[in-house]
């Protein structure tokens, strides 16, 4: 194998421009998060969220939950959890529709800044996200709560005993962490991408995807941005999107199709690990998830190739 074929500096490289543009984003991010946290901006959020957690037959204090998933991350909202909620008084649904609308709509500051950079508005993706979590959630909601499905306590990790250091400093080596983090892996994904490209496993790979970009509408090009996205994650996967786009590789159109589908399905292993803390059911968290994002994309799918269709119709017969 000629290693100098995979050209591992221009991958390095990509990377290095791809991590640039994301820390530009997340240190911003980060520091407002914090602001945000400091003033009770996640209190305030959490008591706007109160009645729509009630339509969901969900109390109100798992509104701050929520809260502190959008304005932070999944793992803000773990300790969170165990700090103001008594799990003995909720049910396995309860905490898997919290589960749920949490895996689709967390980290939207951060992840939404980095969908506007990659080519998705702001607004797109965070009514994309919350939208979805909820009609979800109110679907699930009615559905166990009709069959009495999951009514009993969860089976829980015990970690209410977690001790979280708050000082400045302690916050400031983890987000540094993190961000440390974040760049070894969009590096290591940009090498690898191109390592599977050189031995042809790219191949076999859109083959796999091949169903799942007819569904989303898209072309071959967007396999390892899509492959990124699901397995590391939405920051990820517009790293990769990123060196897709300054490389001209993806249209427009793909792009925007591609980060809607990753918005509502992303880093699907680890976070959905990290849901099965709060005692989750796995086939509503999972499988119920990503059945019902397949199936809003195809409903978008059959809804664009019937208004090509009768466009192309339109076309001829004014002919």
């Amino acid at each position: 194998m000629n290693i100098k074929n995979i050209n591992i500096k221009e991958s390095i490289k990509d990377s290095y421009i791809s991590c640039l543009l994301l820390i530009k984003i997340i240190i911003p991010v980060s520091i407002i998060i914090k602001l945000a946290t400091y003033l009770g901006a996640i209190e305030t959020l959490s008591k706007v969220l109160t009645y729509p957690m009630s339509l969901l037959n969900l109390p109100g204090e798992l509104g701050v939950i929520w809260a502190t998933a959008i304005l932070a991350n999944i793992y803000a909202s773990i300790f969170t959890f165990y700090s103001i909620v008594d799990p003995s008084t909720l049910t396995v649904a309860q905490v898997s529709i919290l589960g749920t609308i949490i895996l689709f709509a967390h980290g939207l500051i951060a992840e939404g800044a980095i969908c506007k950079l990659a080519g998705l508005s702001y607004r797109a993706s965070i009514t994309i996200r919350i939208s979805t979590a909820f009609i979800f959630g109110l679907i699930t909601s009615t559905i166990l709560t009709k069959y009495n499905l999951l009514n009993y306590t969860p089976n829980i990790l015990e970690l209410n005993q977690v001790e979280q250091n708050h000082s400045n400093i302690s916050w400031a080596l983890t987000e540094l962490k993190r961000l440390g983090y974040i760049c070894l892996v969009v590096t290591a994904l940009h090498v690898l991408m191109d390592l599977l490209k050189y031995i042809g496993l790219n191949k076999i790979l859109s083959t796999l995807l091949k169903p799942l970009r007819f569904l989303l509408g898209v072309n071959e090009k967007t396999t390892e941005v899509i492959i990124a996205g699901l397995l590391a994650g939405l920051a990820f996967g517009g790293g990769m999107i990123l060196r897709e786009v300054r490389k001209e590789e993806i249209s427009k159109k793909d792009v925007k199709i591609v980060l809607a589908f990753l918005c509502l399905c992303h880093a699907v292993v680890e976070d959905t690990l990290l849901v099965l803390v709060f005692g989750a059911d796995l086939s509503i968290i999972l499988w119920a998830r990503l059945g019902f994002v397949f199936l809003i994309f195809s409903l978008v799918r059959l809804f664009y190739l019937i208004k090509e269709r009768y466009t192309a119709i339109y076309s001829i017969s004014s002919i």
